[in-house]
C-alpha cells in the first residue's frame, strides 16, 4: 500500500481511533474530501455501501420498467391490436422467469464473476427493451421483452442479491438487499410520467428505445463500482485493499482457516443434507406454511393486478390516461414508503416480519375486489397508496 493509502487506512480506519498527526491532516478541507473519497473507494467497510447503491440505482431502471409495464398495456392495445390475454402473458412471464433463470445465476457468477454477469444481464435488459420497439405483431416480443428484457433482470437481481450479501452478513443484509425494492419503486415513480409524455409526444416506440439508451448508458456505473466482494461463493477471502504484506498474510491466513472449514463441512455434508431434507419436509407438515404460502400467492395475485392491468382497466371505466399515470405516480409513492419502512424498521418489529404476510395480502386483496365494483376516483386513489404501502 502506499504512504497515502495507509495514512487514509489509519484515518478512516475502522476502529474509530484518532492521532494529533490525525487530527493535523485534518484540518485541510481539501485533504479532509480526498482522506473521505480514498476510504470511501478502498475501505471495503465503506464501499459496501456506494457499490449497494450503484447495484440498486442500475437496477432500477430494469424492474421500474417491468414494473409500468401496466402504462405500455394501454399503448400495445391500442397499437396491435393485441386481446387482453396475450398482453397478460407478456407482462406475467418477466416474473415467472424468477423460477427458471434464479438457479442458473449461481454457476453463472461462478463461471463469469459479478462484474461480469450484472453487466451482462444489464446489456441484455437493454437489448431487449430496443429490440422490442420495432415488431408490429405481439408474438415476437415475447422472446425481446419477455425472455431477453425479463430473464435478464431477474439474472441481475438475484446476482446482485449474491454480490450484495459478500459484502454484509446475515443480520445487516436486510436493508441493503431490500433497496433494490425501494429503487423499484422509485423507479416507477419517476418513469410514469416520463412514459406517458414521451409516448404521447413520439410514441411508444420511441419511449422505449429513451429507456433502453439510459439502461445502456448506466452499464457504465457498473464496470467501474462492481468489483469481488471479500468473501465470494467459494469461501475465500479477497479484499479489494490488497497491495501490502500485511494484508496478504491476513488474506493468507484467512484462506487457510476457510480451507480446514471446507474440509470440515464436506465431511459432514452428508450428515447437512439428511438433516436439510428433514428440515424441509417438518416445514412442508406445518399448516403455518401453508397459510403462508396462500397469501403470498393472493397478495401477488392483487400485486399483478395493479402492475399489469390496472392502466387498461381504468381505461376501459372511462379514467383517461393523464389521470391514470397519476394513480399509478400514487401507487408507486406508497410503495417508496412501504419499502422504506421495511429497510428501516424491519429489524425493530416486536413480532416476525413474515406474521405480517396473511394481514397484507387480506388487506390487498380487499381492496382489489373493491376497485373493481366501483370506479370512484376517491377509492382509486386510497387504492393506488394502500396496495403499494402494504405490497
Amino acid at each position: 500500500m502506499t504512504c497515502i493509502g495507509k495514512r487514509v487506512a489509519a484515518i478512516a480506519g475502522r476502529s474509530g481511533d484518532r492521532t494529533k498527526q490525525d487530527d493535523v491532516d485534518l484540518k485541510d478541507s481539501a485533504a479532509k474530501v480526498k482522506v473521505t473519497c480514498k476510504a470511501l473507494w478502498e475501505d471495503p467497510m465503506y464501499f459496501r455501501w456506494v457499490t449497494t447503491f450503484i447495484w440498486a440505482l442500475v437496477g432500477a431502471f430494469n424492474f421500474g420498467i417491468i414494473g409500468d409495464f401496466t402504462l405500455f398495456f394501454i399503448y400495445l392495445e391500442e397499437d396491435l391490436k393485441s386481446s387482453v390475454l396475450e398482453l397478460n402473458w407478456l407482462g406475467t412471464l418477466p416474473w415467472i422467469l424468477f423460477t427458471v433463470f434464479a438457479p442458473l445465476t449461481t454457476p453463472l457468477v461462478k463461471v463469469l464473476g459479478y462484474r461480469s454477469t450484472l453487466v451482462g444481464s444489464n446489456l441484455a435488459c437493454a437489448l431487449g427493451l430496443f429490440a422490442t420497439s420495432f415488431p408490429h405483431q405481439i408474438w415476437p416480443m415475447y422472446i425481446t421483452y419477455s425472455l431477453v428484457y425479463g430473464g435478464g433482470a431477474v439474472i441481475y437481481y438475484v446476482a446482485g442479491c449474491f454480490y450484495i450479501t459478500g459484502y454484509f452478513d446475515q443480520k445487516s443484509c436486510t436493508g441493503p438487499v431490500s433497496s433494490m425494492g425501494f429503487f423499484f419503486e422509485l423507479a416507477v415513480l419517476v418513469f410514469s410520467p416520463v412514459i406517458q409524455v414521451t409516448a404521447d409526444a413520439w410514441g411508444w416506440r420511441w419511449s422505449l428505445r429513451l429507456l433502453s439508451a439510459c439502461t445502456l448508458v448506466v452499464s457504465g456505473l457498473l464496470i467501474i463500482f462492481i468489483r469481488k466482494p471479500p468473501l465470494d461463493l467459494s469461501g475465500r477471502i479477497v479484499s479489494p485493499i490488497s497491495d501490502d504484506d500485511d494484508q496478504r498474510e491476513r488474506s493468507s491466513n484467512d484462506h487457510e482457516s476457510y480451507l480446514e472449514l471446507a474440509t470440515t463441512k464436506a465431511e459432514t455434508g452428508k450428515v447437512s443434507v439428511t438433516t436439510s431434507r428433514g428440515r424441509y419436509l417438518k416445514i412442508m407438515s406445518m399448516p403455518s406454511f401453508w397459510i403462508l404460502e396462500l397469501t403470498v400467492i393472493l397478495s401477488f395475485t392483487s400485486l399483478s393486478f395493479s402492475l399489469i392491468n390496472l392502466g387498461s382497466y381504468l381505461t376501459s371505466v372511462g379514467v383517461s390516461t393523464r389521470v391514470t399515470v397519476i394513480l399509478h405516480s400514487f401507487l408507486a409513492g406508497g410503495g417508496v414508503v412501504g419499502r422504506a419502512l421495511v429497510m428501516f424498521f424491519s429489524h425493530k418489529l416486536p413480532v416476525p416480519i413474515s406474521s405480517i404476510f396473511p394481514v397484507i395480502s387480506i388487506l390487498n386483496c380487499f381492496l382489489t375486489i373493491l376497485i373493481l365494483t366501483t370506479s370512484s376516483v376517491p377509492v382509486l386513489y386510497i387504492y393506488s397508496t394502500s396496495e403499494s404501502l402494504g405490497s
